[in-house]
């Protein structure tokens, strides 16, 4: 930011009519190469501050009640720690994992910032610890799944446009059914979390 000193000088001049004015010189400070000034403003416009990037993740688990809305993933959050604190693990990691993965992808900062890549992330590590107990596991399997979901929104929403489609959470549900496929028996074999290894009689 450049400043600028004005002084004032005592000196008086007449104006037309007789009245006294003061005249007001402005020192310009001496300008900044270009090249600064240019990287200065791109880093300003590309580093995205601690406030920005915890708002972009409330809005992504905003977004899995279709919502972009801060306030509202803060619910959604609250919601989960209370519901079951490993859930609500869960979802944060996949969407940490899919908004990083996003932007090392290049994908639309804007979309990005609304939670869109990261709500595909969270609801694939939600599945991922649904249905596998062991923590390190399911941990793993989150990251590979919110990462893989986020990799793949932008060619998989154009496609779908072809056809006047929107994908929703469709990148969630298909990299779910592939690690499913996958790492099936690993998964079945184990209780989900929260489920009771008794079978119900209803």
């Amino acid at each position: 930011m450049t400043l600028q000193i004005a002084t004032i000088n005592t000196g008086t001049c007449r104006a037309r009519h007789g009245w006294p004015m003061l005249a007001v010189s402005i020192i310009q400070p001496r300008r900044m190469p270009r090249a600064i000034l240019s990287s200065s403003r791109m880093y300003a416009t590309t580093t995205p501050t601690g406030f920005a990037a915890l708002r972009t993740l409330l809005r992504s688990l905003g977004q899995i009640v279709l919502q972009g809305n801060a306030a509202t993933g803060a619910c959604v959050l609250a919601a989960l720690v209370i519901c079951d604190p490993r859930l609500a693990c869960a979802a944060l990691i996949g969407a940490v994992s899919a908004n990083v993965s996003a932007v090392l992808a290049g994908c639309d900062e804007q979309d990005t910032r609304a939670g869109l890549h990261g709500f595909n992330g969270a609801l694939a590590a939600l599945a991922s610890f649904t249905f596998i107990a062991d923590d390190a596991t399911a941990a793993a399997i989150a990251i590979l799944a919110a990462t893989a979901t986020a990799w793949m929104l932008d060619p998989w929403s154009r496609l779908l446009q072809r056809f006047h489609f929107c994908c929703y959470s469709s990148p969630c549900l298909i990299v779910t059914w592939i690690w499913l496929a996958l790492v099936g028996p690993v998964a079945h074999t184990a209780t989900p979390h929260g489920a009771s290894a008794t079978p119900s009689v209803i």
